[in-house]
């Protein structure tokens, strides 16, 4: 955890499917921020407890959710209203 980083990351990408990795993530995003959970848990890894992950989600009301690697996207897009709504204005 580096101190410079704490509250400064909008999002956490956990490809490990690790319960600390996804702690560590849920503590280092800014209020509002966002973890993905990208790895499947195949297994228990700590002896972590859901009040554990679920205190920090909570307190800096972060959006905690699963999803697939292909959901990422490839590239940026551009802040043109056209392709941020998908449609285009004549």
């Amino acid at each position: 955890m580096d101190p410079d980083l704490q509250g400064k990351v909008a999002l956490a990408v956990d490809c490990s499917g690790h319960e600390g990795a996804v702690l560590k993530g849920c503590r280092i995003v800014r209020r509002m921020g966002e973890v993905v959970l990208v790895g499947v848990p195949w297994r228990k890894y700590t002896d972590l407890t859901a009040h554990d992950v679920l205190n920090p989600v909570f307190f800096n009301h972060v959006t905690l959710r699963s999803g697939w690697e292909w959901e990422l996207p490839m590239h940026g897009r551009s802040f043109q209203w056209e392709e941020l709504l998908g449609c285009r204005f004549r």
